[in-house]
């Protein structure tokens, strides 16, 4: 069984390690989720956990992303 066939779960929790810290291949947060999602759905509990964290980490950067588009706007009545 390999991560191609998409039914090895610690394969699958692997390759998302490698693209969330660019091990081997370029860093890929979005990568990242999707093996880390696929892990997940097959039972990984760890692949579960850092697919929460991960998401929760996006969430966060594109929050602060949006403010600091809206903080150089200027004002205008």
């Amino acid at each position: 069984m390999s991560a191609k066939d998409g039914k090895n779960s610690a394969a699958l929790y692997n390759l998302g390690i490698c693209h969330e810290q660019g091990i081997g291949v370029e860093k890929d947060l979005m990568k990242a989720c999707d093996y880390y999602r696929q892990a997940a759905s097959l039972g990984h509990a760890n692949a579960f956990i850092n697919l929460t964290l991960l998401s929760n980490h996006i969430d966060a950067d594109e929050e602060e992303k949006d403010n600091d588009e809206n903080i150089e706007q200027p004002i205008t009545n």
